[in-house]
């Protein structure tokens, strides 16, 4: 095998292993939620994110706080009931989630279900949690930034 040859198998195998680990590298981890811990606050939508690889949900609570929800890619919150429609900014809703570890990096958590004050229930909005990653969610790199949209 010439040189150029063994040059050429060497750059094509990189350039291989570099697109198989783009998947591996675009997922975090769920270790900034508490995920033994579920939490309940009643706000209402202002901002909706459908965006991959997770979409967002950001509420104002009574007191004007800001809280965002990590949930599923767009995809999987249709499968599991929600749209565009369903999620209508300005609705009333209740949120149980699971809390971000530290309060410093904001309000919010991993969406577990949504009740709207019309009474639907919609469930199934937390992604799944995958071992390893970078840190993402609320602040982190990849996540909505602390206190949400404005």
């Amino acid at each position: 095998m010439s040189r150029l040859s063994r040059l050429s198998a060497a750059i094509a195998l990189l350039a291989g292993a570099a697109w198989l680990a783009q998947p591996a590298a675009a997922h975090h981890s769920f270790a900034q939620f508490d995920m033994s811990k579920t939490s309940t606050i009643h706000g209402t939508l202002y901002v909706v994110e459908w965006t991959n690889p997770h979409s967002w949900l950001w509420i104002k609570a009574a007191n004007g706080v800001k809280w965002g929800f990590e949930a599923g890619a767009p995809a999987q919150l249709v499968r599991n009931g929600y749209s565009r429609a369903s999620l209508v900014i300005g609705s009333g809703l209740t949120v149980i989630y699971h809390p971000v570890r530290d309060p410093k990096v904001g309000n919010g958590g991993s969406l577990i279900s949504v009740k709207f004050d019309n009474g639907q229930t919609i469930t199934g909005a937390a992604p799944v949690p995958k071992a390893g990653g970078g840190p993402g969610g609320p602040g982190g790199p990849g996540g909505a930034p602390p206190g949400g949209p404005q």
